[in-house]
Order: C-alpha cells, then sequence, then structure tokens
C-alpha cells in the first residue's frame, strides 16, 4: 500500500539518523524485494530508489556537520587498538575477529565489556585462525550466491549478517576498537533469522521432530536465561563489572587501567586505614599491569605519580614524573610537578636530589620563579656537599 511504503521511507530516515548501520539496507531492500516479492531485479533496484534519494540525504547531512570537525586526538592506543599492528597484523587481526564474533554467537561464553589492546593479540598470517575466518566467511558468502539464485531466505540471513559484520571489522571503516560483543548485535539478527528457519525447516518434516524442537527451545532458552541473569548480576555497578571482566580479560590494558583508578578512587572515600592501604596496593598492581602491557600508558603513570605524592615517596614519585614528561614532553605544569618533587626530597634532608628536581623544573620552563629561589636557598645555606 502506497501509505506504507511512504511510512517505510520515513522509517528509513529516522533510522540513518539514529544509527548509521541503517546504511546496509539500500542493498538488503532490492534484496528483499528480490527474495520475498519475487519481483524482478530492476523492478527491485527500481522500488528502492525512493530510499537511495534519502540515503544521499542523509550523507550530505553527515558531511556537512561532520566533516569539518577535526579530531585532535593523539593516535594512541587508548583510541586505536591498531596503533601498534603493522599493516599486516591490522588486516589479519581483524580477519581472525570475524570468526570471534561468530564464535559468540553460537557460544556466548565468556563475556567481556572490554575487548581492547592487548586483549586480542595482533596476527598474522601464518596463524590458522586467521585462515579458517577466511574459509568459514568465504563459504557464507559461496552459500549466499546459492540460496540468492533459488530464493531462500537464507539469502537474506546472511546478507543481514555479513553486511553489519563488514561495518564492525575495521576492515571498510576503522572503528577503534578490535570487537565489542554490542556492535554484532545487527548482525546477530540474519544470525536468528538462518538458526530459525534451519531448524523449523529440519523439525516439520515430521511430529518427532516438532517435539525434538519444542524440547530444544526450551532447553535454549533456560541455558541462555541463565546465563542472561547471571551476567545481569556483573552489571550491578562499574567496580562489579569491572572486577568481574578483568578475570575474563587480564591482558587488557585498559580494563587493568579502569580497575586501578576505581582501587585508587575508592582508597579516597575509605575510613578503615588498613582497607585504605590495601586499595592502595591494589591500584598500585593494576597500574604496574596496564604499564606492563603499554609501556606508553600516559595516565598510568600520573596516577601512580598521585598515589606516591601523597605517600612522600619521592624518588618513585619522580620515576613516574620522568616517564610522564618522556612520553609527553608539553604536559601541562611539568615544572611545577618537578618543584613538588624537589620539595619532598627537601624535606627528606635529601638536597642533591633536592637539587637535581628543581632543576628539571626549570628546565622545563627557564622562568619558574619557585624553582629558583629554591636553589639559591640551598646555596646559600650552604646545605649541598663540597
Amino acid at each position: 500500500k502506497k501509505w506504507m511504503q511512504v511510512l517505510s521511507v520515513i522509517c528509513f530516515l529516522l533510522a540513518l539518523l539514529s544509527k548509521e548501520y541503517a546504511i546496509t539496507l539500500l542493498l538488503l531492500l532490492p534484496l528483499a524485494f528480490y527474495l520475498f516479492n519475487k519481483d524482478t531485479i530492476t523492478k527491485s533496484i527500481q522500488e528502492t530508489l525512493p530510499y537511495l534519494v534519502l540515503a544521499t540525504f542523509y550523507v550530505f547531512v553527515r558531511y556537512v556537520i561532520v566533516h569539518p570537525l577535526i579530531s585532535d586526538t593523539a593516535d594512541t592506543i587508548q583510541n586505536n587498538a591498531y596503533a601498534y599492528a603493522t599493516g599486516s597484523q591490522k588486516i589479519a587481526t581483524e580477519i581472525s575477529t570475524c570468526l570471534n564474533y561468530l564464535r559468540l554467537l553460537i557460544f556466548p561464553h565468556p563475556l567481556s565489556s572490554d575487548y581492547s589492546y592487548n586483549t586480542i593479540p595482533y596476527k598474522d598470517f601464518s596463524n590458522l585462525a586467521v585462515w579458517l575466518s577466511v574459509l568459514v566467511n568465504s563459504g557464507l558468502i559461496v552459500a549466499f550466491v546459492y540460496f540468492v539464485r533459488r530464493r531462500s531466505v537464507l539469502a537474506f540471513a546472511i546478507a543481514f549478517y555479513l553486511l553489519n559484520l563488514l561495518l564492525i571489522s575495521n576492515l571498510v571503516f576503522s572503528i577503534g576498537a578490535t570487537m565489542g560483543e554490542r556492535l554484532i548485535y545487527h548482525s546477530s539478527v540474519g544470525f536468528a533469522i538462518a538458526v530459525a528457519y534451519l531448524l523449523c525447516h529440519a523439525a516439520m518434516r515430521s511430529t518427532s521432530g516438532k517435539i525434538g524442537l519444542g524440547m530444544l527451545m526450551m532447553l535454549l532458552v533456560v541455558l541462555c536465561g541463565y546465563k542472561i541473569i547471571q551476567r545481569n548480576a556483573d552489571w550491578k555497578d562499574t567496580f562489579t563489572l569491572s572486577m568481574h571482566d578483568i578475570k575474563v580479560v587480564p591482558n587488557s590494558f585498559l580494563m587493568n587501567g579502569n580497575v586501578a583508578i576505581m582501587y585508587m578512587n575508592k582508597s579516597e572515600d575509605e575510613k578503615n586505614e588498613s582497607e585504605r592501604n590495601r586499595d592502595v596496593d591494589n591500584a598500585l598492581l593494576y597500574f604496574n599491569r596496564a604499564i606492563a602491557i603499554d609501556n606508553k600508558f600516559l595516565q598510568g603513570y600520573i596516577y601512580k605519580s598521585a598515589i606516591f605524592f601523597k605517600a612522600k615517596q619521592a624518588d618513585s614519585f619522580i620515576v613516574c614524573v620522568d616517564k610522564v614528561k618522556e612520553i609527553n614532553p608539553a604536559y601541562p605544569f611539568l615544572w611545577e610537578v618537578y618543584f613538588n618533587a624537589g620539595v619532598l626530597f627537601y624535606k627528606k634532608a635529601e638536597y642533591t636530589k633536592a637539587l637535581q628536581a628543581w632543576q628539571k623544573s626549570l628546565a622545563v620552563n627557564p622562568d619558574y620563579p619557585k624553582a629558583k629561589n629554591a636553589i639559591d636557598i640551598l646555596y646559600s645555606a650552604n646545605l649541598l656537599p663540597k
């Protein structure tokens, strides 16, 4: 009906404005017309033209709004999981990750809220998982061609799965992360269509098949329901989720960093001294793990320096500050941080180290008056060894 077609076009525009995944409908719609309406290829394309016009309008609007915005964010491992990968490693890892998504759709365990560097180690083309992924996804493409000729619903299911997977695979568009469970949500529709179709097709041939399908569905509902309820408990709050998921992805530098920050924040509110000290120790433990995974983890050194400053551990404090300067020489107010390190050494009567810290302060900002005055006091009071 015409009014439904108009409503459909409006909904398509709203879908595009909500999430760019809807762009895949430009290919899925003519496929649906061809498969389900039994239209010719030419007619199927013609029926898609109104959607194409709106998609063109959407791309124009997006270009006007987004294109002028130039990001000044550094290409670090925090915002680009492939920052340390070679070109071939990036492509190989992206290909193998496609298989990870399919595995989780089939068997959703274990689950994690984070897959940042180095949760999924970089792979090269000598890795078996890469070629297995190539084989499986190539097989799906071949299957699509086979089923589209027979106008089977399975062709639509495979296309729905692969097209949405392509958007999140990093192979076409860089999304910054290696993978994320939420990202496969759209593709899971195609997966669910295929599984439902195959199960029903197999079961409807006999009464025993129908009974078997019913029992299988009950089992799936119970098992998946249990998994959902169990996983929901992990999402009680950020701390509970992170403490669970760090066990699932212990090699994630971001998860280690987040857990460390949570322990650090927890220590700030802790009244019991022994508990507070335990929280600080845990924070240092996870910061060290994150830094071991990525020794350019700037925030890790910054937070560690704050812990050491509060504990008046001057030597450890200045080591972290030196690392901050090495990673980012333009880090704000470094001269003041070095000055504070010198104050810590001065209070401990370690005057030579205090001098070195204040000299580092002047190396960053030669006109910093506090460092100049402090050095003058050292010399005038004869506090330095002859």
